[in-house]
């Protein structure tokens, strides 16, 4: 049960570290584009 606990935890702060980073991604990728003149 241990075991299942810890992977559990892995697994749910790789998936909040996916999910900010693909934020942060769409975040930066749009202040780009709104910067460029070529979008």
């Amino acid at each position: 049960m241990q075991n299942f606990d810890r992977t559990f935890l892995l697994f749910r702060s790789y998936i909040g570290t996916c999910r900010r980073f693909k934020l942060e991604k769409f975040y930066f990728s749009g202040k780009i584009s709104k910067n460029l003149p070529i979008s």
